[in-house]
């Protein structure tokens, strides 16, 4: 599997992104749902045809992943941002592939910085489930929790 990260720091990806198939996922949208600005339902929505098109290639031997990820703001993926993220999958209101594919994201991304070794150890556990041994189950998420928590 070959996952290539489409990464934009310009404004002009707003505008080419009217013009193709995927509403691109933007690291504001992920600096929103962490400061509590909008939900995990809405960053579902925003990346809901790319999480289609990501779930399809992934059954594919060979196949290559265009993870499509405008990094228009720097995020800081603390403790906090970590248990809230992984809240929302919890919750229902994120999928797990959808969760894949942010942490898929977050891994090639330059503009991400973790708060320490454990943030970063859950985000890449979590991406590239054709290696990792599949999309994360409620239990497992529960275990990345549990282990956040007392870093709180």
């Amino acid at each position: 599997m070959k996952i290539n990260l489409i990464v934009s720091c310009d404004k002009e990806i707003l505008k080419i992104k009217k013009l193709v198939k995927y509403i691109v996922m933007n690291s504001s949208i992920i600096n929103k749902l962490i400061k509590g600005q909008v939900s995990g339902v809405d960053v579902q929505k925003n990346i809901e045809m790319e999480v289609d098109d990501y779930l399809r290639l992934m059954k594919k031997v060979g196949a290559t992943v265009n993870l499509h990820f405008h990094e228009d703001e720097r995020i800081l993926l603390d403790s906090n941002a970590a248990i809230k993220l992984l809240s929302e999958v919890l919750i229902g209101n994120i999928s797990s592939p959808a969760l894949a594919y942010i942490c898929d994201c977050f891994t090639l991304s330059e503009r991400i910085e973790f708060q320490n070794e454990l943030i970063k150890d859950i985000v890449f556990e979590i991406a590239d489930p054709e290696i990792n041994g599949g999309y994360k189950s409620k239990a497992e998420i529960e275990d990345f929790l549990h282990n956040l928590i007392p870093n709180i």
